[in-house]
């Protein structure tokens, strides 16, 4: 494939992790033991648990401006327009919604098709060469366009692309009113001014949600720093390889490369496989902290508290999968530890 080209790319560029080492490890529950086993890693280990009584949580506290609360509202109304076909234009230009019908043929097989594919042109949400192909196109007009495959694209990279188009449709977008009838009937509201106290309430819940998540994600990571770890590298290799195939297949679907896709949308600069293999080994860390706070508290993943857990998850057991439910005791450890490093971090108990 692809993807191990790099292999030795990544064993050359990047920094080496520390190998496992004739240390006294840490036993890690069975949940998590087998769900790292089941991915390749057995060598890597956990060789001690930090001080975690020097953690810190601190959410950021919610407050919501009118200009952020007036593009919620926006936003929301955004969902209610109507798109609706333009009978009068036969032209496509900048900025119009487009219905089009389009193929492509890199060395006579088809990579990619799609019978009715709706975009904004000049939205940048598509391939920029499509896009650009758009303006000035008639409706119900078919056209060629030839594209070299970009870079990051796998063995297709470097090629010659013929895509197809036809102009289906050209549309508009109709905006809703905001009115006190619309929001009686949509959201059985009494007026526009309720409806605004709705949706800054749903907002800055929104906001709390989110900041309590950053808030819990920042001190798992300063948790990771205090262990200390054994890893062994070829198991973090392989892992990266994964992360990595998982952002080109991702990159794909929006015709650009894994670099561009991180860079984009991760708001991540930099080396693709440097961010793959630093993912890869936060990732192994992470499911063996996990595992040996669990053992070291008896956490087990069952019992009468992972059942009330399921409760409160709308979860019947009975009609779980085997494989669902370990995901699911993976994902009750997580929650547990998390609330018990919390309450390290607040209380100091």
């Amino acid at each position: 494939m692809f993807i191990k080209r790099y292999v030795v790319i990544f064993l050359m560029c990047l920094p080496i992790c520390s190998g496992c080492t004739g240390k006294r490890t840490l036993q890690i529950c069975d949940v998590l033991e087998s769900r790292l086993q089941s991915s390749g890693i057995k060598n890597s280990k956990i060789l001690s648990l930090g001080d975690f009584s020097v953690l810190s949580y601190e959410v950021e506290d919610v407050q919501l401006s009118e200009t952020e609360l007036q593009q919620a509202v926006s936003d929301i109304m955004e969902t209610y327009s109507r798109l609706l076909d333009d009978t009068q234009k036969v032209i496509v230009e900048k900025g119009d919604f487009v219905t089009i019908r389009y193929e492509s043929i890199c060395e006579g097989k088809v990579i990619d098709s799609n019978r009715e594919k709706v975009l904004k042109v000049g939205a940048g949400f598509f391939d920029k060469s499509i896009e650009e192909s758009l303006i000035g196109a008639l409706k119900g007009e078919t056209y060629s366009i030839k594209i070299v495959i970009p870079e990051g694209e796998g063995i297709l990279s470097g090629k010659e692309e013929t895509t197809t188009i036809t102009v289906e449709k050209i549309q508009y977008i109709e905006e809703e009113k905001l009115t006190d009838e619309f929001v009686k009937e949509n959201y059985d509201l009494d007026n526009v001014e309720e409806f605004y106290k709705y949706v800054k309430n749903q907002k800055e819940f929104q906001m709390r949600q989110k900041n309590e998540i950053e808030a819990s994600n920042r001190l798992m990571e300063q948790a990771i720093q205090l262990c200390d770890f054994a890893l062994d590298e070829d198991e973090v290799l392989k892992v990266a390889l994964d992360i990595y195939e998982e952002y080109e297949y991702a990159a794909h679907t929006y015709g650009i490369s894994a670099e561009e896709y991180i860079n984009t949308f991760m708001d991540v600069s930099g080396d693709v496989y440097e961010e793959c293999f630093s993912e890869a080994e936060e990732k192994i860390k992470y499911e063996l902290m996990i595992g040996a706070i669990a053992y070291n508290k008896n956490i087990t993943g069952g019992g009468d508290d992972f059942n009330i857990w399921l409760e409160k998850k709308n979860i019947v057991s009975d009609g779980v999968s085997e494989e669902d439910l370990q995901y699911y005791k993976k994902e009750y450890l997580e929650t547990v530890v998390k609330e018990h490093l919390i309450n390290l971090a607040v209380k100091g108990d």
